[in-house]
């Protein structure tokens, strides 16, 4: 004990003793009853309240995280399917423009960078395939013209189909057809 200790001790009788003895048993009271205003079983039912909106709260951030990142999955797969179809389109137009310089050359025709065909080659000229082939490109030239001629449509001529002549472009049509 220090010295205040003993001083307050030495200072006390029997009367003041118990006096401080109730001094002090009213504290410890007073101390135990504001601490029973926060008792644990006063505060249990909003804690149980708070714990179950904190679970469903976990539980509906949980889900939407979940779906957040399926959708996170999902939207990674579009963009690495869409970035290989991108980089394919790319390698093919790129390609497309290197065979459209090479083909630009009159007398062969390439198919991919390493390989070049001579159209000689190619077409081996039968003068009876020949002469079929030319036969049916002039038909097809001519019923073509035919109908732009008859629409209006033939190297600036005027329309003739109108509602005097419309049976006889009728049937002018129809005879490349029968022809």
């Amino acid at each position: 004990m220090d010295n205040d200790d003993r001083t307050i001790k030495k200072n006390l009788t029997n009367g003041t003793y118990q006096e401080a003895l109730e001094v002090l048993s009213r504290k410890i009271n007073e101390n135990l009853l504001e601490t029973s205003k926060d008792n644990v079983n006063n505060i249990l039912p909003e804690v149980n309240t708070n714990t179950k909106k904190i679970d469903t709260l976990y539980q509906q951030l949980s889900h939407h995280n979940q779906q957040a990142c399926a959708n996170k999955e999902n939207l990674d797969n579009h963009i690495s399917y869409l970035s290989n179809q991108l980089s394919s389109l790319t390698s093919l137009n790129n390609e497309l423009i290197q065979l459209d310089g090479i083909n630009s050359q009159k007398n062969t025709v390439s198919t991919n960078n390493k390989s070049n065909f001579e159209l000689d080659n190619l077409v081996v000229p039968d003068s009876a395939l020949v002469n079929q082939l030319y036969d049916i490109v002039s038909e097809i030239k001519a019923t073509k013209d035919t109908i732009c001629l008859i629409g209006g449509n033939f190297q600036s001529e005027s329309e003739i189909i109108n509602d005097s002549r419309m049976d006889a472009c009728v049937k002018a049509v129809r005879g490349l057809f029968n022809g």
